[in-house]
């Protein structure tokens, strides 16, 4: 393996089976029919001193005698609690057991445990995918609790199964949420201890952080979790933040410090895990600094696994290319032979579970079908790697356009009803408009003072009887709708109200709250909103014919202050109007 190649740290299987050993978070929410005997009973199950068949022959009893008596809550935990204690077959028919009891009791709790329990189960037994459509599934159900811990707990889940599936990307912003959550929210609540998630998050995001090259993010992780760790005197969970450490050195070529870590890490291990992956990184690090024979001793480690177990995760197949390089080197045929055979078996392995998933597979050697096999497979990846991202550029494309469109349709729609709820509003018809009201001139007293900056920069009050008079008339001017001529200017208005034009546009200004031509636009617009409604086959007539007749220059004109001021064409508010209120079409009025 050269070095380039990038080896993924995969903590996904230890920290998910702890959480299983959790309790699989079937006894969070235990029912009242569920008798007060299973806490007892419980209890002495896990005593960890317990004769393994003693402990299967009590668990048995309790199941049939449950079933019996029907006890569904009971018999959902006994499954569960059967589950930790079994592997292969059986452990997968205690997951189906829980699943199908779950069914018959019919609550979301229950579905949505069941299948975080079988996602926990299949990943157990190596089976990623399954274990991320369970995933998947349990999430929809216990979604619909809005119970944030089940939900950042099934999504750090979520995430260690993308990890391994090769969805670093997606882990990662799964569990920087997760690490958020449990960062402020790490009590023990209905028997979990959610520090342990607290903890698990943090060293998956270490590692994800690793797998991505984020080396920087790390430092303060790492020191964040040395520091939870210490305070709540959880030592036994320091290695593994020591062998985050370690495969972060290594991927940054610092080998020694690498060796360093790891070696600490393993030596400081009190739990019953074979910790392959320390003894992984520390081969790959110790083959770097030239001490092979020290490599291979936990190389073997691998290797004895897989002979043990009769499967083992491709990850670590780079640990057997340096098994056989080594081999090689010692021109030890049977051993070359050994491993070769080994390398196509998870070659295979590799072939069938990560074909879709994984960009590259990196193999040095020129055995013609290992490498025939390995070149086919980059190119079918690459392909489904190409098309992935036309597919993916495409939908986001489509989904953004499509966002886009409901957000801007539902704006439309709150405007609209916005601006109908005043156009509804009770009022006069045109006829009596002055009580509708373009405006009566406002009491003396309400009169705004109004002030005029001089030529020399000086401040002048204006004679409020001038102030009383300007305001009069243009309330005259309101009511008879003279601001429909499409001449209409501030000189013009100025010189019918007995004033200047300066005078006249600080009044309208102060008085109005606008300027000159803002103050015309609008009561133009609010004329066409009172015909529209009082006038209802005025509803029919053109956009030009109705800027026209308001005074405006041209259908554009009045088309734009109509968006400017309410936000949407008047063509939208007048066909969604006319939807909820039909008028009889006008053939004369409608051809114009």
């Amino acid at each position: 393996m050269n070095k380039k190649t990038r080896v993924f740290p995969d903590k996904a299987l230890l920290c998910l089976i702890c959480c299983l050993l959790n309790v699989l978070l079937l006894s969070q929410r235990r029912e009242s029919a569920t008798p007060v005997s299973y806490g007892n009973f419980k209890i002495k199950i896990e005593k960890p001193d317990l004769d393994p068949n003693v402990r299967q022959k009590m668990i048995t009893d309790f199941i049939r005698e449950t079933k019996e008596n029907r006890n569904l809550p009971l018999l959902f935990d006994l499954y569960g609690l059967a589950s930790k204690y079994r592997v292969g077959k059986e452990q997968l028919k205690y997951g189906d057991s829980l699943l199908v009891v779950a069914q018959k009791i019919g609550t979301v709790d229950k579905m949505g445990d069941a299948h975080l329990a079988r996602g926990m189960i299949f990943t157990h037994n190596e089976d990623h995918t399954k274990a991320l459509e369970s995933y998947l599934t349990a999430y929809q159900y216990l979604k619909k609790k809005n119970n944030p811990y089940l939900i950042h707990n099934l999504e750090y889940n979520i995430a260690q199964t993308k990890n391994y599936l090769g969805l670093h990307e997606e882990a990662r912003v799964s569990l920087q949420k997760a690490v958020q959550f449990f960062r402020k929210n790490h009590p023990t609540l209905d028997g979990t201890d959610y520090r342990l998630y607290y903890v698990y998050s943090l060293i998956a995001l270490i590692d994800t952080n690793t797998r991505l090259g984020y080396y920087a993010d790390n430092p303060p992780l790492i020191a964040e979790g040395k520091k939870f760790i210490a305070a709540e005197g959880m030592n036994s969970y320091l290695p593994y933040l020591l062998n985050s450490e370690g495969m972060q050195h290594y991927h940054m070529k610092e080998y020694n410090a690498a060796i360093e870590k790891l070696n600490s890490a393993l030596s400081l291990h009190t739990d019953h895990w074979d910790h392959l992956m320390d003894h992984f990184y520390l081969g790959l690090s110790y083959w770097e600094t030239g001490m092979k024979e020290k490599a291979v001793a936990h190389f073997t480690k691998l290797d004895r696994k897989y002979d043990k177990e009769k499967k083992i995760n491709p990850i670590f197949r780079p640990a057997f290319e340096k098994l056989y390089e080594y081999h090689l080197a010692k021109n030890d045929k049977n051993r070359q032979l050994h491993y070769i055979n080994k390398l196509l078996t998870l070659h295979k392995t590799y072939e069938k579970e990560y074909k879709r998933l994984h960009t590259t597979l990196r193999s040095e050697y020129d055995l013609k079908k290992l490498e025939t096999e390995k070149q086919n497979l980059e190119k079918s990846v690459s392909r489904q790697k190409t098309l992935a991202v036309v597919l993916v550029v495409a939908a986001a494309f489509l989904l953004m356009g499509l966002i886009y469109f409901v957000l801007m349709n539902r704006k439309r729609r709150r405007l609209y009803n916005e601006l109908y709820e005043k156009y509804s509003t009770p009022a006069a018809s045109p006829e009596m408009q002055d009580d509708a009201g373009h405006g009566q001139p406002a009491p003396p007293e309400e009169l705004a003072e109004v002030v005029l900056e001089t030529s020399h920069g000086d401040s002048e009050v204006m004679n409020p009887a001038v102030v009383r008079a300007v305001t009069a008339k243009l309330a005259t001017f309101e009511k008879n709708r003279d601001f429909m001529h499409p001449e209409v200017s501030l000189k013009q208005l100025a010189c019918r109200c007995g004033t200047n034009t300066t005078y006249l546009s600080r009044i309208i200004n102060q008085q109005k709250n606008r300027n000159f031509n803002q103050y015309i636009n609008d009561l133009r617009l609010d004329e066409v909103l009172l015909r529209w409604k009082t006038l209802p086959k005025t509803r029919q007539y053109s956009i030009q014919r109705t800027a026209e007749e308001a005074g405006f220059s041209s259908a554009q004109s009045f088309s734009r202050n109509f968006k400017e001021r309410f936000q949407i064409s008047p063509t939208y508010f007048l066909k969604k109007v006319n939807e909820e209120q039909p008028v009889e079409k006008s053939t004369e009025d409608s051809s114009i």
